[in-house]
């Protein structure tokens, strides 16, 4: 499976920066529809592995992971235009523009205190960006890296979003 995911990662990585803004706000709302449609199951996956209450879990994990996407879908606009500065020569003046590009795969391993939010934290900054994502959940919280396992197969493909769990 491993090898599977690297082949796909190069393979995407051939094609960086081609995902665009449209593309990057879709990886946000598939990350939005993974937390809601299942949110009971996420709330039980918590209190399995961390005996976490389902008002702690939300306000601990899924909200905050909510509100960043909400956040970076009004700032991603903004934030993908490409920058002009001027700056002076001693022959001149020159522009300089800085366009931002993606890294290309991203890897991700999350801890075991806050499962979901530190898996998906950095997962929604790195699809914002246009990279590609694998994914390791931690082994210390079984049920959240089972969860994020069977669902994110069924809401990105492999050479986007790779969850990469090997459960005991």
């Amino acid at each position: 499976m491993i090898e599977e995911v690297q082949l796909l990662q190069r393979e995407r990585s051939r094609h960086i920066g081609a995902e665009g803004l449209e593309h990057r706000l879709y990886a946000l709302s598939q990350i939005k529809r993974l937390l809601t449609e299942h949110e009971e199951e996420w709330l039980a996956a918590l209190k399995a592995d961390l005996h976490k209450h389902p008002v702690e879990a939300y306000a601990s994990e899924i909200s905050v992971l909510l509100n960043e996407i909400a956040h970076i879908e009004k700032m991603l606009p903004s934030w993908l235009k490409p920058l002009s500065k001027e700056r002076r020569l001693l022959s001149g003046r020159d522009k300089v523009v800085t366009v931002r590009k993606p890294y290309g795969s991203v890897l991700v391993i999350a801890p075991w205190n806050y499962p979901l939010q530190l898996a998906l934290m950095p997962t929604i900054g790195a699809l914002a960006g246009g990279n590609g994502v694998v994914l390791k959940p931690s082994e210390s919280a079984p049920a959240t890296s089972q969860l994020l396992q069977q669902l994110v197969p069924a809401y990105f493909p492999k050479k986007s979003l790779s969850c990469c769990y090997r459960g005991s």
